[in-house]
Order: C-alpha cells, then sequence, then structure tokens
C-alpha cells in the first residue's frame, strides 16, 4: 500500500463516479479511497451499489453531506477522514495517474521543504457521433514550472504573477488540513477558495512540478466551475474589498509565521502582488478569448494543420506573456511524445484514453455540476 489516500467529492453523477473507481480498481489497488457524497437521496443509493460493485480497492463512503453544502465544506470534512500520510484530491471527472501519486508521494517523502508535488495536466473533450465511434480530443494544460525559491515572500510573489492551482497536487495530509480549516474560516467563495490553499502551500513549502503524466481533466463547457463568479464579478457587485480582506487577514498570518516580516511589510507584499495577479489575469481570459476566436474562425477555413499551427504560433507569441511562453516549450515536448509508445507518458495516457472511450455512453444523460479548479 502506498501510505495516500485519495479523495473523490462527487455530486449527482453516478456514471461518472462509476467511471472513476472502475478505472482505480484496475491500476489504483494500492491507495486508500474516500468518496464524499453530497447527491440528491436517489442518487446516493445509486452510488452505494455501484460502490459495493466495485472490488479491489478500500473505500470509505461518507454520504452525510447536505446537496447544499459547498465543495470547500465537504473537502474540508472529509479530510477529517484520512489518516494516512498523503492525499490528493481528484474530481469525479478526473483521471489522478497512479504513476503520478507515487512519483509524487516519492518526492515529498525525500524533500521535506517543499510542501506539495503534481505533474503535467491534459484537458479533454469526448466527441461522440450519433452513428461513428467517439473520439478524444486533448491538449496539455497548465503551462507552470516548479517553484524552488528557498524563502516565502519570493516564493509567493512568483505565485502570484505566474498564478497555477496547487489544489489537485499530492500534499502532506496533517498539512492539508490545516490548511482546510483555514481555507473554510477565511474564504466563503470558490474563487477566493481555491486561491488561499494554493498560497499557503507556498508560504510553507515549495511546489515540484514532475515529469511525469499526472491529470487527465474532462473539459466541461456548463460545468458549475465555468459559471462560478469570478474576482471580477465581486468588484462589480461591491464584495471584493471584503472577500480580499478576509484572504489578505489569513496570508499575512501565515506569511509572519515563516518569515521574519512587519504587518506593514506583509500587507504591501500582498497588496501589490494581487495587483499583479488581477493585471495578468485579466489580460491572460481576454487574450485567450481572442485566441479561442482565431481557432474558431481557422477551422472554418480548413487550411492545412501546418499553416494553422504557424498562423497560432504567430499569435501567441505576441499576445501571451513571456513565463507562458517559456514554458510552452516543454509543453510542446510534452504533448509531441505523449502518443509515442516508446515515451514514458504513453502507457498512462493509453489506459485512461481506452477507459474513458468504454465508458463513453454511460455518462451522456446526466448533468455536469462539477467545480473545475
Amino acid at each position: 500500500m502506498v501510505n495516500c489516500t485519495i479523495i473523490i467529492p462527487t455530486y449527482n453523477r453516478p456514471s461518472y463516479l462509476k467511471r472513476i473507481l472502475n478505472y482505480y480498481s484496475h491500476y489504483g489497488r494500492d491507495f486508500c479511497f474516500i468518496v464524499a457524497d453530497s447527491s440528491s437521496g436517489e442518487n446516493k443509493l445509486k452510488n452505494k451499489r455501484i460502490i459495493n460493485s466495485v472490488s479491489g480497492i478500500q473505500i470509505d463512503y461518507l454520504d452525510h453531506y447536505s446537496c447544499k453544502i459547498t465543495l470547500l465544506g465537504k473537502l474540508n470534512n472529509s479530510l477529517t477522514y484520512a489518516d494516512t500520510e498523503y492525499c490528493v484530491f481528484c474530481a469525479d471527472d478526473d483521471f489522478i495517474t497512479p504513476a503520478g501519486i507515487h512519483q509524487s508521494v516519492e518526492f515529498l517523502v525525500k524533500n521535506k521543504d517543499f510542501s506539495c508535488a503534481h505533474g503535467f495536466y491534459i484537458s479533454y473533450d469526448l466527441i461522440e457521433f450519433p452513428r461513428e465511434k467517439p473520439q478524444l480530443k486533448w491538449c496539455p494544460i497548465y503551462p507552470f514550472n516548479s517553484i524552488i525559491f528557498n524563502d516565502s515572500c519570493s516564493r509567493l510573489r512568483y505565485l502570484f504573477s505566474s498564478y497555477y492551482q496547487t489544489f489537485y497536487a499530492v500534499h502532506r495530509t496533517n498539512f492539508q488540513k490545516m490548511v482546510f480549516r483555514e481555507n473554510v474560516n477565511y474564504a466563503n467563495d470558490d474563487r477566493f477558495g481555491e486561491l488561499l490553499p494554493s498560497m499557503l502551500d507556498l508560504v510553507y513549502g515549495k511546489m515540484k512540478k514532475i515529469n511525469v503524466l499526472y491529470d487527465m481533466r474532462e473539459k466541461i463547457s456548463n460545468s458549475a466551475g465555468a459559471r462560478i463568479k469570478n474576482i471580477g464579478h465581486f468588484i462589480k457587485e461591491g464584495t471584493f474589498e471584503k472577500k480580499y480582506y478576509n484572504f489578505k487577514i489569513c496570508l499575512i498570518k501565515h506569511l509572519r509565521k515563516n518569515v521574519s516580516i512587519s504587518q506593514k511589510e506583509a500587507n504591501i507584499l500582498i497588496n501589490k502582488g494581487m495587483s499583479v495577479y488581477l493585471k495578468s489575469n485579466y489580460l491572460i481570459e481576454s487574450k485567450s478569448t481572442l485566441i479561442r476566436e482565431l481557432r474558431n474562425f481557422l477551422d472554418k477555413m480548413y487550411l492545412p494543420e501546418y499553416v494553422k499551427e504557424n498562423i497560432n504560433r504567430l499569435y501567441r507569441s505576441v499576445f501571451l506573456p513571456k513565463h507562458i511562453l517559456q514554458n510552452l516549450k516543454d509543453m510542446n515536448l510534452f504533448k509531441n511524445n505523449l502518443e509515442n509508445q516508446d515515451s514514458k507518458y504513453f502507457i498512462d495516457f493509453k489506459k485512461i484514453h481506452d477507459h474513458i472511450l468504454l465508458h463513453a455512453k454511460k455518462s451522456s444523460g446526466e448533468k455536469k455540476y462539477a467545480i473545475k479548479f
């Protein structure tokens, strides 16, 4: 057994739960599992039958959650049931690879100054046709690097300027329990509720990106994650200042535990960091919209792939931030090797690819509720 618990939150999607548990029953038998279920009564009955039918893995099924509980509250409570040294969250429509978890745990065991570890992420679309076999369309996402500065302030500044979530990385369980207790006390929405844990990770330690296929995430255009309010909404509705104040108070408290810094200096650091984060993310969102529009236009033109790629490359070089452009080189190398049978990523990719297609028709009738950070 690996000393790690995989926590799977689920909400009204029995076929997704069945799909991920069947995957782990084949490839993840050396982990412990917690399923945190806030579904309707009818779907909880379905989920119980699914869990009883899955063999080969140890599952602690938590069905006492109301359908009205927040995701953050559910994750915080489910963590209290984890008694392994390491843990990881896995959404019910994600696939975090056993190899990715193994290597992340091994790294954290040997490197006490790192708070979390993860690897390469893929976003995929399941394309289903009426009279043809379903297909998988995928691309790498999250072009981030390891954050290995020795001091908390430098790591925090870097994360504000080059933000990527650490929500689904492998963590030490006791540390993650502390982080989520703070999270439910200081963040009351999903946006700051995702930002705060990532920031606290970097306050207390470094973050490692391991060269492994770590997570395949389903792209769901109408998911709850696509519809949750962002910081722009908070600013427009006049709630940003209060939310940001609570976020900042928590971050200052923990920063001062780790660094010899005054309250005023910590306040200035976080204010400057948030200004950079807001500027960067607003620009990235608008530029990403333009890039998507360009891709849609090129698709309608039916141009040769090499022509479209050259246009996209030029567009990215003009509009994307420098730190993303630098990291895209690694992403492209990873992408080119992913379907190469001789590459280190192929076996894990092939297992998930085939498993998704095997279950393709079974989840088509369900609403896609998952929060995607």
